[in-house]
């Protein structure tokens, strides 16, 4: 066991010493991810879907403030829609511009949460997010975290309204009508998004709150609690809302969060 915690202090001291280091190449491959994540999903701007393209943004975005990615990332999202149609274009600026402008008053330090869930959502793994974020930051952490999925849910419906209104400079002023009502109708309609933003809500005020007690492994506890907080939340809110969750996805993603929260603690 001394072994052990010799080594993670050796692990501590080797990755304090060369921290700045570390946080660029984690941006960076985290990056990378991001822009993978949205060109495969919409890919409509072909140059923006270009590697070298994708690496130089990546690289940009790993030194400067997680606000200014989230910024580029919108821009990159924007541009894909303006070239699929220019009216969705113009909704989807709206729809972000207030998201953006929510981020910031709530969470502008917890971009990271934003941005990971869109990616992990590929692999239905999005689950695993709220422990972590629980873990790092205050419960504040679930207003960027359901706008993540919130918007990536929005695009989808966007590109499917897109058949409606119709492709490039198209404009007709009842099929812009139509479409809007399709979009909201389908957001509202929704019940992940909700299921997704009450069943983090409660990882998260768990952790936090088992956390500021001083018992022995407050911390550890704290995880645990959480994760099942979330799973049951998450299992009770399918069962209300009528959903079919992915139940797999949902507990693994708790556990991996759990077991990748609590090793980083113990870091």
């Amino acid at each position: 066991m001394t072994e052990l915690f010799v080594m993670r202090d050796k692990i501590s001291r080797f990755v304090k010493e060369y921290e700045t280091w570390f946080l660029i190449i984690a941006k960076f491959i985290g990056m990378m991810f991001v822009f993978n994540c949205v060109n495969s999903q919409l890919g409509y701007f072909e140059i923006l879907d270009n590697p070298m393209v994708n690496v130089l943004l990546s690289l940009i975005c790993s030194i400067i403030p997680g606000s200014f990615s989230v910024f580029i990332v919108a821009a990159v999202i924007t541009a894909h829609m303006m070239k699929l149609s220019v009216l969705i274009g113009a909704l989807v600026i709206v729809v972000m511009l207030i998201l953006y402008l929510m981020f910031l008053k709530f969470a502008p330090e917890q971009s990271v949460v934003l941005l990971a869930v869109p990616v992990l959502m590929q692999y239905d793994m999005h689950f695993m997010i709220p422990i972590l974020a629980g873990m790092f930051f205050s419960p504040y952490a679930v207003v960027p975290a359901v706008i993540g999925l919130f918007m990536v849910k929005f695009l989808g419906y966007a590109c499917g309204a897109a058949s409606i209104v119709g492709t490039g400079m198209s404009f007709n002023l009842d099929a812009i009508v139509e479409a809007m009502g399709t979009i909201i109708g389908q957001v509202t309609d929704d019940k992940m998004i909700w299921l997704y933003a009450i069943a983090a809500a409660a990882a998260m005020a768990v952790v936090f709150i088992i956390s500021q007690f001083s018992f022995d492994y407050a911390w550890y506890a704290a995880i645990a609690a959480g994760a099942a907080a979330e799973i049951v939340v998450a299992f009770f809110c399918a069962a209300a809302f009528g959903i079919d969750l992915n139940i797999i996805g949902l507990v693994a993603g708790a556990v991996i969060g759990a077991l990748l929260a609590m090793l980083l603690q113990f870091m």
